[in-house]
């Protein structure tokens, strides 16, 4: 798959300095957090037509989801517990997607 290929490239360039920065100050679970809230974010920006914004919000969301396991690793703290909350903030992110893209054009 193309994510295959493409991910070890933006892992090493992109993801591990910024899971390196953000470890510093924030645990694996507090980003999976920030990755929720963010995602969430998306809903009431798109009900209001705030378009860039809110896709943002979900670039934002992206990112943090796919550093957190990085961050955990890193502060060798991964555990069944943080897989879990991973697990459900992005499909509760997902499900504020469509229901942002319901309260956009609900047809």
């Amino acid at each position: 798959m193309i994510e295959g290929k493409l991910r070890p490239y933006f892992q090493t360039r992109l993801f591990n300095p910024l899971a390196s920065l953000l470890a510093k100050k924030f645990t694996a679970n507090q980003v999976t957090g920030l990755s929720l809230l963010f995602g969430l974010a998306f809903v009431p920006l798109a009900a209001l037509g705030w378009v860039w914004p809110a896709i943002g919000m979900l670039i934002i969301s992206g990112l943090l989801d796919v550093v957190d396991g990085s961050i955990a690793r890193l502060r060798g703290e991964s555990s069944i517990k943080g897989a879990l909350f991973d697990i459900l903030s992005d499909r509760t992110v997902e499900a504020a997607i469509i229901i942002g893209l319901f309260l956009v054009a609900p047809y």
